[in-house]
């Protein structure tokens, strides 16, 4: 190896020779001084000789050229005039997942990581530098109208024989291979499995899939409005970050270059109406939950339904941060489960779903029906319970997030009730709370909204002409 080097502001190389002593590449570097920071940084780059290149005049002439090239590439790209090139877009997004992980929750942190395997499909080896605004508009016309139907995976005969008779209970089972056990209990119950799952099992049970399942073929289904909005948001945040590093010349997912369009009766943030409980349903539901065997069902869905907690918040829920004296209750923390990262608590939805609200008398009721019989479970048995949260398992620890929607199901059925979910509790809430009056202002503090516009924006058909503000006017949306 032979080394040139002048100065330290200037250009100098390494050669790099054969076992036959042919010149066969040059490390190619230089300090440039960052108009910025007004400090030199080191550039280098190799440089493969060319075949065609044969006697060391001809090679150290095109050097020259290669090594003018390159600084005046380098010296552009420290004053903004030109994106840095060879540097991959997918490799460049997983760095940037890394970072964000230290900032951002772990929820937006699982959407992006879903973002970035999907990107990754389309682009795959594609470096910043070969980037067209042409090609990101390409995948988003492609994304809409992109199949994502998957057949329906159905139990055919029951595991749990083969369960226990493997690994004698069902929690050793499902812990073992992180399944939940809500999964397989709706699965038992006639609900589909997704195909991850299905092959999670299949293994650990050394089954065979169609022995166990059944699968079913499903009508064409598309990517909805928000979901493709939330996928081009992640990657304009990413296309950003990349354009201040200058590795890439300009954000292609800004409305200079794309502008998507979706179908006329696809609207944004529409509430499926159905869903809502009107106040007559509303009752009725209540009605039904003081039959249920299990209380927990009782204090879940009736305190959501008449508080308007999201169902994260109420996972939340820890008894400090009910004060029966005072009878208010504070929001401080989520409590969920997605695939990345199992189960967490993390902060809440954003500052102003971090809250205190006043208790009706009716959610007040549900609280200290609940408290009675947590106090008398949990103090006969010691050493299960070594922690405060509302909401726990009847083996022991705390509640699992999804575990309420197999609840839910089964509650619907025993009681003929319409379809709804645990979130269009919340919205029944806030329809209620404004058809019966209730200024928009103290409805969207109650339910932590990030401002007013946003309870206004979803639930403006509701609104009626500002009427009284009363935490007991709550109670009487209860009454019949």
């Amino acid at each position: 190896m032979e080394t040139l080097r002048k100065n330290r502001n200037e250009m100098y190389h390494l050669a790099n020779y054969d076992k036959n002593g042919n010149l066969i590449s040059f490390r190619i570097k230089c300090s440039i001084k960052n108009p910025k920071t007004n400090k030199f940084e080191q550039k280098s780059k190799t440089w493969k000789v060319p075949e065609y290149l044969k006697g060391k005049k001809e090679i150290m002439k095109a050097l020259r050229e290669e090594k003018d090239k390159f600084k005046k590439e380098q010296e552009e790209i420290l004053n903004g005039k030109r994106a840095q090139s060879g540097v991959g877009f997918i490799d460049y997004a997983k760095e940037w997942l890394k970072e964000l992980e230290r900032t951002k929750s772990k929820s937006y942190c699982h959407r992006a990581i879903d973002a970035i395997n999907l990107f990754e499909q389309e682009f795959q080896k594609i470096t910043f530098d070969k980037l067209t605004p042409d090609m990101v508009k390409a995948f988003y016309n492609k994304l809409q109208n992109k199949d994502i139907s998957k057949p329906k995976i159905y139990l055919k005969k029951s595991l749990w024989d083969e369960i226990i008779k493997q690994y004698k209970t069902k929690n050793i089972f499902c812990s073992q291979f992180n399944i939940s056990r809500t999964t397989l209990l709706e699965a038992e119950n006639g609900k589909p499995l997704n195909e991850k799952s299905v092959n999670i099992i299949c293994e650990a049970l050394h089954i065979k899939k169609n022995d166990y399942f059944t699968f079913i073929d499903f009508k064409e289904r598309h990517y909805k409005r928000e979901s493709i909005l939330k996928y081009k948001r992640i990657m304009s945040t990413i296309f950003n970050n990349a354009v201040r590093d200058r590795v890439l010349e300009d954000n292609y997912t800004s409305t200079k270059y794309i502008k998507l369009v979706f179908p006329e009766d696809e609207e944004a943030d529409e509430l499926d109406e159905d869903k809502v409980l009107s106040k007559e349903e509303s009752i009725y539901f209540l009605d039904c939950l003081d039959k249920v065997s299990d209380i927990r069902w009782k204090i879940y869905f009736g305190l959501i339904l008449v508080t308007g907690l999201r169902s994260c918040e109420m996972n939340g829920l820890r008894w400090q941060d009910i004060d029966f004296e005072k009878k208010t209750m504070k929001i401080e923390r989520d409590r969920l489960y997605n695939s990345t990262y199992g189960v967490y608590v993390c902060k809440t939805k954003n500052k102003t779903s971090k809250r205190e609200i006043p208790l009706s008398q009716t959610a007040l009721n549900y609280l200290i029906e609940y408290k009675k019989w947590y106090d008398n479970y949990v103090s006969e048995r010691p050493g299960l319970y070594d922690e405060d949260y509302l909401m726990i398992s009847l083996e022991g620890g705390n509640m699992h997030p999804c575990t309420p929607k197999g609840w839910l199901d089964k509650f619907r059925k025993q009681f003929n009730i319409k379809k709804t979910t645990i979130h269009y509790l919340r919205h029944t809430f806030i329809s209620l709370c404004l058809v019966a009056n209730i200024p928009i202002i103290t409805v969207s503090k109650w339910v932590g909204h990030a401002n007013s516009n946003i309870t206004l924006k979803t639930y403006a058909h509701y609104i009626k002409q500002s009427g009284f503000e009363s935490v007991n006017k709550v109670d009487s949306l209860f009454i019949a």
